[in-house]
C-alpha cells in the first residue's frame, strides 16, 4: 500500500513538473520599449468619493471636510445614499391624491457642492415613505424605506422625471449632463439593499430611465 502510494505521488509530481515546464515556456514574451510615448493611465475610481447619506451634506461641518479633501484629493464626483429619504422631505402627498414636491433640500445641497466644485453622483433611492410599501423594511439605523410596493411604480416614475426636469431647469442641460446617474444601490442583494424581486428592479429601472 505504501509503495502504491509513492509511485502515485511520483507520478503527479513528473507530470506536474513536466506540463508546468512546458506551461512556462509557452507563455508569450513581453517587450517593452521605456523610449517610447507612453499614454495617459485614467484612474477612473479616483473621480469619486463616497459621503454617507445626502441629508448630512446639509451640515456645515460636512461641507468643510468636503472641501478640504477636495482639495487634498482632486476628486470631482460625490455619491450619497438616501436622496428621496424621508429626511429630505421631497414630496408630500394632498386628499385629493395629488403629490406636491419640494426640491428645497435637494437644491441647498446640490447648491453647496457645486459652489466647492464637486458634481454630484446621483444615486437615485431610497423610497419616500409615500411610495414604499406599507410596514416597509429599513436598511440603515436611519431606516431607509427598500420595500417596493408594485402599485406605486408610476409614482416612481413621476418623481425621478419631476426631480430630473428640475436639475434641468435649475443648472442647465449642459451642467446635469456631466453628471452620473445610477438607479438605487447595489439592487442585486436581497435581503440587503432593495426587498424586491429581479423583476420589480427592471422595472424601477425602466421607469426611472
Amino acid at each position: 500500500m505504501l509503495m502504491k502510494m509513492i509511485k502515485q505521488n511520483f507520478l503527479i509530481t513528473v507530470l506536474i513538473l513536466t506540463f508546468g515546464f512546458q506551461f512556462i515556456h509557452a507563455q508569450t514574451t513581453v517587450s517593452i520599449n521605456i523610449k517610447s510615448q507612453g499614454k495617459k493611465y485614467d484612474k477612473y475610481w479616483e473621480r469619486c468619493v463616497g459621503a454617507g447619506r445626502a441629508n448630512e451634506g446639509l451640515r456645515a461641518g460636512w461641507l468643510e471636510q468636503l472641501q478640504t479633501v477636495r482639495e487634498q484629493c482632486g476628486f470631482q464626483y460625490v455619491r450619497f445614499h438616501g436622496l428621496f429619504h424621508d429626511d429630505m422631505f421631497v414630496c408630500f402627498p394632498k386628499a385629493n391624491g395629488q403629490v406636491v414636491y419640494n426640491w428645497q433640500y435637494i437644491d441647498e445641497l446640490f447648491d453647496r457642492i457645486l459652489a466647492i466644485g464637486v458634481k454630484p453622483f446621483v444615486e437615485l433611492g431610497f423610497f419616500p415613505k409615500e411610495i414604499a410599501a406599507e410596514n416597509s423594511k429599513t436598511q440603515f439605523w436611519w431606516k431607509a424605506n427598500i420595500s417596493v410596493d408594485s402599485n406605486n411604480f408610476g409614482k416612481w416614475h413621476d418623481l425621478v422625471k419631476t426631480f430630473t426636469q428640475h436639475c434641468i431647469d435649475r443648472y442647465g442641460i449642459g451642467e446635469v449632463m456631466t453628471w452620473y446617474f445610477e438607479v438605487w444601490n447595489e439592487p442585486n442583494l436581497n435581503p440587503g439593499f432593495l426587498d424586491g424581486t429581479k423583476s420589480d428592479y427592471f422595472r424601477l429601472y425602466k421607469e426611472a430611465v
